[in-house]
């Protein structure tokens, strides 16, 4: 089994297991494996302020219900609750690598890329073939710079952009703005309240570009600021998948995607749409997509990036479950030996021997006789 060594040999994460808001279910120690401590209940406003949203924490076999605030909420998934029979899953460390207990993982697969939480690479990992289940995201993005009329009246430091259609309009900032929507024609938007997404899900993004970060100036889906910054607005559509996987000696030999319920898709979606913990990171991802020669290919670096953040704050909605099957690989010197050689090598020991045996066999009867000559002659 994929097992954790700071947990007495207990198993680690494998199996993404979302939990439903209405389960009922109990934190006493199990032998299959930690419990996360912190499950968010996504999508689900408290009637009486649709400001604030439901935190489940889980201590040993107690759950409570508790509010949080938007803002507040950017830091859920940095609640710790040290109870020795839980593990708090720190969403943070995952999207920085930092994490001892889940990895962020590529795979690419018939041109598709897929960015799923894997066990932590660890030795204790490491030395083990396991089959698991777990989760993924996959993501695609075109350029829509034009259709928001970016940087028309641009004026100074503001540069404004009007997606009429889709209600996303302002003014480029340093930071990213992400709007997300339930629907493919992009008119159902969570900004107008809207809670609930279907799988996949669909977000509007606009990106602020330095100008110390080199970019297709010849692309008119990215536009030039007054002051030398660029910015571009972008469109994307996100599936969610449930994963069952192989691996063997470290290396993926069987994986096979299927699209997500809705359930998983909400619990997977709202970390990232909800809080704002990772916009640095989805900010920053921009600066190595810049060696692409068009807003096109500049997309098609940053969208699996956004995938590995997305599936890196998830982490906070997760719980681990032991491996559906695993085993140890214990490893030993040999040496690989061609057939012939070998059989060759054998035949020319047993001659060898054969003949030491038959010579030692003559020069015991030859000593024999040369007695009985010596004893005749007397």
């Amino acid at each position: 089994m994929v097992k954790h060594p700071r947990l007495n040999r207990q198993p680690i994460f494998h199996h993404s297991r979302i939990l439903p808001s209405s389960s009922k279910h109990s934190t006493k120690p199990r032998p299959d494996g930690p419990y996360s401590p912190t499950h968010p209940l996504p999508a689900c406003n408290d009637a009486r302020d649709k400001n604030r949203f439901y935190l489940r924490v889980t201590v040993a076999a107690s759950q409570v219900l508790v509010f949080v605030s938007k803002d507040e909420i950017a830091n859920a998934c940095l609640i710790t609750i040290l109870d020795k029979d839980c593990i708090a899953w720190d969403c943070i460390k995952v999207l920085n690598n930092l994490s001892s207990i889940a990895v962020v993982k590529r795979h690419t697969q018939d041109g598709q890329t897929y960015q799923y939480l894997a066990p932590s690479d660890i030795p204790e990992n490491l030395r083990q073939d396991y089959t698991a289940i777990t989760y993924a995201m996959s993501s695609e993005c075109s350029p829509l710079s034009k259709v928001c009329h970016l940087g028309i009246g641009k004026i100074g430091a503001s540069t404004p952009f009007n997606c009429t259609r889709n209600g996303f309009s302002g003014a480029i900032t340093t930071s990213i703005q992400l709007q997300y929507y339930t629907d493919p024609n992009l008119s159902r938007s969570t900004a107008l309240g809207v809670q609930g997404f279907h799988n996949p899900f669909y977000f509007i993004g606009a990106a602020f570009l330095p100008s110390q970060w080199p970019a297709p100036t010849h692309d008119t889906e990215i536009v030039s600021e007054v002051h030398g910054d660029r910015s571009l607005i972008l469109r994307c559509s996100t599936t969610v998948y449930d994963i069952t996987y192989k691996v063997v000696n470290g290396s993926i030999v069987h994986f096979v995607p299927v699209k997500s319920n809705i359930s998983a898709t909400n619990a997977l979606q709202s970390p990232i749409a909800f809080t704002h913990a990772a916009d640095y990171t989805l900010q920053q991802a921009f600066s190595f997509a810049r060696s692409s020669n068009s807003a096109q290919g500049m997309l098609d670096t940053w969208a699996p990036e956004f995938d590995r953040v997305a599936m890196a704050m998830s982490a906070a909605a997760l719980k681990g479950s032991p491996a559906t099957r695993s085993r140890y690989r214990e490893p030993a010197i040999v040496a690989r030996v061609p057939l012939a050689p070998l059989v060759c090598l054998l035949l020319a020991n047993m001659l060898f021997a054969v003949s030491g045996f038959v010579l030692a066999w003559t020069a015991v009867v030859a000593g024999r006789i040369r007695r009985r000559k010596r004893w005749l002659n007397e």
